[in-house]
């Protein structure tokens, strides 16, 4: 059966899936699709393992067991099974907060407004100091040989009339030096 209305009862199901189909009956879920059942088993199985495993690991050492703590020999104790119930459901299902509190954080917040945005044409990036684009970590003066022995190729190049374009001026490597150090 596809949805819980086409399923008369009677098909081969295991027993925790008819006892989720029990609770959703009794809660008043009459229609649902067939992954639901299996998404609370799923959910079920994932919650109980983890719990388990965290009240192995809340469990003191056997040779020190306390007395309180009801234990088999392979078991764990109800003191480290409700220490490990506690510390889910104070951690995994913490509800959200109300929301006018967060209404009013958020009217807080936006008293501030947002500086203008000036008007100019093309990429806005942050002020050169701000940006990694320059030349930078000391690779500077390989550059500079790489530079000077491509101009030597650049002049006698193969297509005539090749220009040598101009490099950067001594006040603009001066302050570029000082900006990227």
């Amino acid at each position: 059966p596809s949805t819980s209305l086409q399923d008369t009862g009677l098909s081969k199901r295991p027993r925790d899936a008819r006892l989720i189909h029990l609770l959703l009956a009794h809660m008043g879920v009459h229609a649902y699709t067939e992954r639901v059942p299996l998404q609370l088993l799923d959910f079920a199985y994932r919650y109980t393992s983890g719990v388990l495993s965290d009240a192995l690991a809340y469990e003191p050492p056997s040779h020190s067991a306390s007395k309180k703590g009801v234990r088999d020999e392979d078991g764990v104790s109800l003191n480290a099974l409700r220490t490990a119930v506690a510390s889910r459901a104070a951690n995994q299902f913490s509800p959200a907060l109300p929301k006018e509190f967060m209404s009013d954080i958020a009217a807080e917040r936006n008293r501030i407004a947002l500086p203008r945005v000036e008007r100019e044409f093309g990429i806005r990036l942050p002020p050169e100091r701000y940006c990694f684009t320059g030349v930078g970590w000391g690779v500077r003066d390989s550059w500079e040989e790489d530079a000077s022995s491509e101009e030597e190729e650049v002049l006698g190049g193969p297509v005539g009339g090749d220009t040598v374009m101009g490099g950067m001026e001594e006040g603009d490597e001066d302050e570029f030096e000082e900006v990227m150090g």
